[in-house]
């Protein structure tokens, strides 16, 4: 019996032990202040870029599924600097620890790739330049709007979507095309940035429709693992026609 009670404390220990230690976990998770520049690689700043922090976990207890728990997205000022109090998370110790949060940052400016930082305070986070328009289209070079979606500033996260819009649309539709081939998922970005900023666009879905039917595109390809044909370089006046949105062009765009 003694043996018995010995080790139901024991066990009682652990418990608490494992407990504590989560809960320690769960009450380290930053939440600001944040503070630093946004820069290029020669060290100049970036005026007007988009800084971003997402504390992210399970959406709940019994679901697995991670989501953004809580957002903040700001721009740089004209010496490239941002700054974002400490925030209130509204998520307790409990709930940091059963939910794995985790925050993160990502800096991202039309021109540039995006970067990411672990780093809280007095930061200079340099971005780089896109070689090229692929790369400067690339989905994981680019910030995304619906990251922040959960609690950024709807004004801040519509100036992010139109200045996606204004980037693509200005790199396909107003210089020159890209050298390389400009395939579907590439020539469709600006007409989809123009969908995530709200605004209507002109063209009917018939008119789209007619478009995907001379570009090959309205049906999958007759072999398996046939690719799908670039845009030819005819139908591209066509697709920034479709694309185009008169409220959200490159000259009004911040």
């Amino acid at each position: 019996m003694a043996m018995s009670e010995r080790w139901s404390r024991n066990v009682k220990r652990l418990v608490l032990l494992v407990a504590c230690t989560w809960a320690i976990a769960g009450c380290s998770v930053y939440n600001g202040p944040f503070d630093g520049r946004i820069i290029d690689p020669a060290g100049k700043p970036i005026p007007g870029a988009f800084v971003g922090f997402v504390w992210s976990g399970e959406v709940n207890t019994w679901s697995p599924m991670p989501g953004c728990l809580h957002a903040v997205l700001v721009r740089t000022d004209s010496n490239g600097r941002y700054s974002v109090p400490k925030q209130a998370l509204g998520i307790s110790f409990l709930q940091r620890v059963m939910r794995k949060v985790s925050w993160s940052q990502e800096a991202w400016a039309p021109g540039y790739l995006l970067a990411a930082s672990e780093q809280a305070s007095g930061v200079d986070l340099r971005l780089l330049p896109a070689k090229s328009t692929t790369e400067a289209l690339q989905q994981d070079h680019r910030m995304e709007p619906r990251e922040f979606s959960c609690a950024a500033d709807k004004n801040t996260l519509a100036d992010l979507a139109k200045a996606r819009y204004a980037d693509s649309f200005k790199r396909i539709c107003r210089d020159q095309p890209p050298a390389e081939a400009l395939e579907q998922d590439y020539a469709l970005i600006p007409s989809r940035d123009l969908l995530a900023t709200g605004a209507p666009r002109r063209a009917t879905q018939e008119e789209w429709r007619e478009f995907n039917r001379k570009a090959g595109w309205s049906a999958p390809p007759e072999k398996p693992g046939a690719k799908i044909p670039a845009l030819s370089a005819d139908l591209l006046p066509e697709l920034c026609r479709l694309s185009s949105g008169e409220q959200y062009n490159e000259e009004k765009t911040p």
